[in-house]
């Protein structure tokens, strides 16, 4: 597989009239662990699922590049058919390595008999790539490393605790090996160990990753790059490093910006003083003025429009561009 990228560009999402997500755009390339973080409610959720294909964009675009690759979501709900054993769900979902075995055998026998067959051709392949991405080894470290080990096989999936199921679906978005991974929430029903582990383990996989976090220090341990979902712009703004990096920029960013508001509120109210000075002048001078003196009245007329003009500048100051928010 090729150098794996996610792209969003000018993605936009509205529920009723409420705008969640205006004109959001950024990248996570093959290597880089972003940290997508924001208040709740700020529409996180909502881009996962415009990300995986469970809802559509308003406006944007997302592109998987190349388009062949793999994409691993880790949501926060796991709710799999209660009847499965944890062995059928595991096979189900990513292949359990004695039975890919098993099954590889059989399709060949039957491909052998019928080598034009499309479907067995096509079902050959697939379990064969499932076979070559499993291994028995990685799978007993994954399934022990996140406290699963001790859960026999045939144990109903319905009988396993949240946060049992919780480690299962990460468990099974690690062995599946896709090539960018989305993780909701992935630190949730985690102890320390357990935590240090997958910190490690993510480090060995190189593609990329966009995590969803309110764990500071995860964030700290495990990020490259910070996107912050802001819900009053309801935009994302990259920062480069970690959380506390993040936290630094952020803090020096909103000092600057504080320090220009409130430039601009003097600014503001000095041109709104003026405003006023030369109003005043130009209604007393217009008030004071007698019938016989004509050019005094113009002048006054003149004053006004000077004030008048003011106002317009004003208007359009506050209403452009360059006003901080």
């Amino acid at each position: 597989m090729s150098r794996v990228s996610l792209t969003l560009h000018q993605v936009q999402k509205s529920f009723n009239i409420q705008p969640i997500l205006k004109d959001v755009s950024f990248s996570v390339n093959a290597g880089e662990r972003v940290g997508l973080i924001g208040p709740n409610g700020a529409g996180k959720s909502t881009l996962l699922h415009i990300i995986t294909g469970q809802m559509q964009p308003d406006g944007g675009h997302v592109a998987l590049s190349p388009a062949t690759a793999r994409l691993g979501y880790l949501s926060q709900g796991f709710d799999p058919n209660p009847q499965l054993t944890l062995n059928d769900l595991i096979h189900q979902e990513v292949g359990l390595p004695e039975r890919l075995e098993q099954e590889l055998t059989l399709v060949g026998m039957a491909l052998g008999n019928e080598p034009d067959n499309e479907a067995l051709q096509q079902e050959f392949e697939e379990t064969l790539e499932k076979l070559n991405r499993s291994d028995n080894g990685r799978f007993q470290t994954i399934i022990a490393s996140l406290g699963l080990a001790h859960i026999s096989g045939d144990a109903p999936v319905g009988q396993l605790s949240g946060g049992q199921k919780t480690r299962l679906a990460l468990a099974l978005l690690l062995l599946n090996q896709p090539d960018l991974l989305l993780l909701d929430e992935p630190t949730n029903h985690l102890d320390i160990e357990m935590l240090e582990w997958l910190e490690a383990w993510l480090r060995t996989i190189s593609g990329g990753e966009l995590i969803v976090t309110h764990d500071r220090t995860y964030l700290d341990n495990s990020c490259s790059k910070i996107n912050d979902l802001d819900p009053k712009p309801q935009t994302v703004r990259e920062y480069v490093g970690n959380y506390s990096d993040y936290l630094a920029q952020y803090q020096q960013a909103r000092d600057k910006q504080w320090s220009a508001y409130k430039d601009q509120v003097y600014e503001v109210r000095r041109m709104k003083q003026d405003i006023e000075r030369t109003a005043n002048h130009a209604r007393s001078v217009e008030l004071t003025t007698k019938p016989n003196q004509p050019n005094v009245r113009r002048l006054a007329k003149k004053v006004a429009k000077k004030a008048k003009s003011r106002e317009k500048k004003l208007d359009r100051y506050l209403a452009s561009d360059e006003r901080v928010e």
